[in-house]
């Protein structure tokens, strides 16, 4: 019975050390993607957004902000933005040869 424990955990230890670095590096790419969209690149499409929409009436404007419309846009841009993001970079794709 010990043999059997002592094979499992052996086998367990070989697909942890396998299955892990893949796990974590995965992980830490999309907290680096995360932060680099909401600090350089979130901040430029919610002022071009809200530059957009400068011509709307003030009455509109409170209205939106009142049933939280720009924090729903602003949810959709960023999820947007790192999905795309993560496809770029999380892609096994090379480019091509110039």
């Amino acid at each position: 019975m010990p043999v059997i424990i002592v094979a499992l955990v052996g086998l367990l230890w070989d697909v942890a050390r396998a299955v892990l670095p893949s796990i974590v590096g995965k992980i830490l790419i999309t907290l680096g993607l995360t932060w680099a969209t909401t600090t350089l690149l979130l901040p430029d499409l919610v002022g071009f957004v809200q530059s957009h929409t400068s011509g709307m009436p003030s009455s509109a404007i409170s209205f939106f902000a009142y049933i939280n419309v720009d924090k729903a846009i602003t949810m959709i841009l960023s999820a947007g933005v790192a999905r795309t993001a993560g496809k770029a970079v999380l892609s096994r794709k090379t480019a091509p040869a110039a």
